[in-house]
């Protein structure tokens, strides 16, 4: 860019690092398209912020493919004055699927191994949870929407085990509280998975299946002895609030959300962020990047092609021009 811009790389550094520009960076996001996106989300918030009485909240869902690799040679172990190694490739012993429930309140993490991932395995789960949990609890699961946790079979045992709940303790066992399309983010037990891929799974080595279903075992075994709790702390109405700006800079519509009453804004900030004269292209933080260097120096935007011409501001508010500070080297607004 300072090659095209005919300014120094100190310059274009100033600038990214004045406007908060990060373009080495890259954030990957999904926004859900679940029509029932408000009532879903809702629902889980509220179990995670006011759990029910005389209840088991529990994150379930299953970590499939879980990969038995070998490194082709032993790695050299940590040392002084030199780190450990390990080899660049693995020979590949074969995939188990790991079925988890993380209990919300106090963080034990429920766990079973299985070849497969259908709905014969998640059936089994339930059973295996039914079985290891108090029997006058409800147990409330928060899963997502796999066709496995909605087949017919996992439908008519979950009625027929709530029939005989509610005679014999005159309340629900297992009631299920779906997560909208297209958002895992809000299931916490896809956090416990991250942190058995980091200490259990990612840096070992497995001769075989066998040893991986151990090594899982094992880090369950030690974790229960010690359960950390993921505790939810986020607003509901800050993340909706979230979800319309990510929705604005996508170029897609608010939604205009039953709970969100947002009278704290005024209405052209309302109205959110909106894309104008901008083709969307894969070097579109590059051509961003561009302009906003093109207006800070004076030069004529339209030597950086039509593309180029990106301006994000509130619908109904003319955009502030930028100039460039030459006492502090640094982009300001006027």
């Amino acid at each position: 860019m300072a090659q095209a811009m005919g300014v120094s790389k100190a310059t274009v550094q100033r600038l990214w690092s004045a406007n908060q520009i990060k373009p080495h960076l890259v954030h990957t996001f999904k926004l859900s398209k679940d029509p029932a996106f408000e009532a879903k989300f809702w629902d889980v918030i509220g179990l995670y912020l006011h759990p029910p009485d005389k209840a088991l909240v529990l994150c379930c869902d299953e970590k499939s493919q879980c990969q038995a690799l070998e490194r082709t040679q032993p790695g050299l172990p940590l040392g002084v004055g030199h780190i450990r190694t390990k080899t660049h490739d693995y020979t590949r012993h074969g995939t188990i699927t790991l079925f988890a429930a993380l209990s919300y309140l106090d963080g034990k993490i429920f766990g079973q191994t299985a070849p497969r991932h259908t709905h014969r395995q998640w059936l089994a789960f339930l059973k295996h949870l039914d079985a290891e949990t108090p029997a006058d609890l409800t147990l409330h699961l928060v899963i997502d929407n796999y066709a496995t946790h909605k087949h017919s079979k996992v439908k008519t045992w979950i009625a027929s085990r709530n029939r005989r709940q509610r005679k014999a303790h005159d309340r629900e066992r297992i009631i299920l509280h779906f997560t909208p399309t297209s958002s895992s983010w809000m299931n916490l037990v896809e956090r416990f998975f991250r942190d058995l891929t980091e200490d259990a799974v990612r840096e070992g080595s497995f001769a075989s299946v066998a040893e991986l279903v151990c090594a899982i075992e094992r880090y369950l075994a030690e974790r229960n002895l010690a359960p950390k709790r993921y505790v939810w702390k986020a607003a509901g109405r800050d993340i909706l609030l979230k979800i319309n700006r990510a929705r604005a800079a996508a170029g897609l519509p608010d939604i205009q959300y039953s709970h969100l009453r947002d009278t704290t804004l005024g209405p052209d900030r309302r109205a959110g962020w909106r894309y104008r004269g901008y083709r969307r292209s894969p070097n579109a933080g590059n051509r961003a990047c561009r302009m906003m260097m093109t207006t800070a120096l004076g030069r004529n935007p339209r030597r950086c092609g039509p593309s180029a011409a990106l301006s994000l501001q509130p619908s109904g508010e003319a955009t502030p021009p930028l100039a460039l500070s030459t006492q502090r080297s640094s982009l300001t607004l006027q």
